[in-house]
Formats: structure tokens, C-alpha cells, sequence
């Protein structure tokens, strides 16, 4: 009989709430460290009969509730991962577009200002900026490394010198491309399907299918985003049961684990 040592790719699906099934592709959480699911079933107090005066226990507690949870650990940092870390809808990247001039507040040297924001969407991968005085597209250019420096890539500039300048400066319409964003807590009520595709490396890498039909992430208690090493993330998804499902379908209401494909 064959040990166990898992390894293997895990994927989820955005569940549809009416059909149980899967509404879109699944998508891979990349190279997991740790997928870690445990399970719980709690009951009520068990029944003492009182009739032998011998205390026995005669009918164990009602189950009142089944449930579990996943731990999962990952280092990969991708846009995929960071959705289901913050309960995220993404939101594709754009073509290069064309952003309207902009004015800016009343700066200071050393103040920094990130391109976009006096519209609230900041802009990034930016071309063909020109700042000009006096808050018009017609008044003198300033100088790049001069009077400012620009990262175009983050959409930031910085101030370096504004002595003798008439303020407030404005942009002209510069070119830019944003790409692809996660956005915090739009899909924080989503549920999932979990699929692990297992290897067990104990028996020759023998190929097996772990699914939780229904699960839903909880958003990430820590997030370290400085750090003074690689960062691992961890995740916690809550399993629950598909009560759609017939109670005597074959494969129930939770998931299934199938342990050898061979």
C-alpha cells in the first residue's frame, strides 16, 4: 500500500449561485507550498439514559454542523493571486490612449505628483509629457532634470526645482498605458470551485483529483508588501456545502477525493 506525499496544481472557478457549476475558466494559483484542508463535524450533547442508574451514554449528540477550511501558501505574485487575496474583480489593460491636459496643485520642490490623479485615475507607462507654466498647454516648458524629474514607467514626477516659475503647471494631452489592476473587495462575495489535479510523489508521481464544490475565500489577514525577504502568502478559503445538490447524488454535497486515477 502506497504512502502519501502530495504535490499537484490547484485551480478555481468562479461559481455560478443558480447552477452550482462552473461560470468561467479555472484559473491556477500557480506553484502552491501548502494546501492544507481540514474538516469539522460538531454535535450536540449526547443522551444519558437515567433508566440503568449506570450513566450510560445511549444516543451520541445530533450533528448540527459540517464544515472546513483550506490553508493555502504561495509565493507566486501575479495579478490572478492577488484578486483572490483581496476579493478582487481585474480589470483588463488598455490600448495606448490619449490622456486630457491636466493642471496641477501648487507644488514645492521635492513635492512628487503621479500623472492622472487630478481626475482620481492615476496613469502610468507614460509618453510625450510636456509641463508647462502659468496652467495653460501655451505657457513655457519647463525643463525635464531640470525642473522636474519623471519616472514614466510609474506616471511620477518629481519636483526638483521651481524657482521663478509660474504656477500652477498643466500637461499637455500625453500619451499612456495602463495595465491590468486588481480591484479591492468588487468581488469579495464571489464563490468558487477548488480543484487540485494531486501527484503523490510517493507512489511514481500517481495522478489523483481532489474538488470542494463550493468555497469562498476570506480576504487576506496580512499582505506584507515591504519586506526584507520573499514573501509568502497565505490564504484561507471556507468550504460549504451545496444544498442544490440531491442529498443521494453520488458524489454529495461537499467534494470528492479520488486518490489514484490509474
Amino acid at each position: 500500500m502506497a504512502k502519501f506525499m502530495g504535490a499537484g496544481e490547484i485551480t478555481v472557478a468562479k461559481r455560478n449561485l443558480t447552477t452550482g457549476f462552473p461560470s468561467g475558466p479555472f484559473k491556477s494559483f500557480g506553484c502552491v507550498d501548502i494546501f492544507d484542508p481540514s474538516f469539522t463535524i460538531e454535535r450536540g450533547e449526547d443522551h444519558v439514559e437515567r433508566c440503568t442508574g449506570d450513566a450510560l451514554v445511549d444516543a451520541p449528540g445530533v450533528i448540527k454542523k459540517q464544515s472546513g477550511v483550506v490553508q493555502l501558501s504561495f509565493t507566486d505574485w501575479n495579478i490572478q493571486n492577488i484578486a483572490f487575496m483581496l476579493g478582487a474583480t481585474i480589470v483588463e489593460a488598455v490600448a495606448p490612449a490619449v490622456a486630457a491636459a491636466e493642471t496641477l496643485p501648487t507644488v514645492v520642490a521635492g513635492d512628487v505628483w503621479h500623472l492622472g490623479m487630478a481626475s482620481g485615475d492615476s496613469r502610468h507607462n507614460i509618453t510625450g509629457l510636456v509641463l508647462n507654466e502659468d496652467g495653460s498647454p501655451t505657457g513655457a516648458d519647463l525643463t525635464l532634470d531640470t525642473h522636474y524629474s519623471l519616472d514614466a514607467t510609474f506616471g511620477t514626477i518629481k519636483f526638483l526645482n521651481v524657482d521663478g516659475l509660474v504656477q500652477p503647471f498643466a500637461t499637455n494631452a500625453y500619451g499612456y498605458t495602463d495595465k491590468q489592476a486588481a480591484v479591492i473587495f468588487k468581488a469579495s462575495e464571489d464563490e468558487y470551485i477548488i480543484r487540485l489535479n494531486s501527484l503523490n510523489v510517493e507512489a511514481s508521481k500517481a495522478k489523483g483529483i481532489i474538488e470542494f464544490y463550493r468555497a469562498k475565500f476570506q480576504l487576506a489577514g496580512s499582505m506584507p508588501l515591504i519586506s526584507d525577504d520573499r514573501v509568502t502568502f497565505q490564504m484561507t478559503a471556507d468550504l460549504l456545502g451545496d444544498a442544490d445538490r440531491d442529498i443521494d447524488a453520488t458524489y454529495g454535497r461537499f467534494g470528492r477525493v479520488i486518490p489514484d486515477l490509474t
